[in-house]
């Protein structure tokens, strides 16, 4: 079975030839995105 996108790239990263989930790598990172979906709750409407 091949591994996802994501464990490929985290593999590169920490310079290793595989990770897998519950694996913890320390690798270093060019791009982070945080995605907050408790935002729009916390904001007031104004209707």
């Amino acid at each position: 079975m091949g591994r996802a996108i994501s464990e490929q790239i985290i593999a590169k990263a920490a310079d290793l030839k595989t990770v897998q989930p519950a694996d913890v790598v320390i690798c270093d990172v060019d791009l982070a995105m945080i995605r907050d979906n408790s935002g729009a709750r916390r904001i007031k409407r104004n209707m």
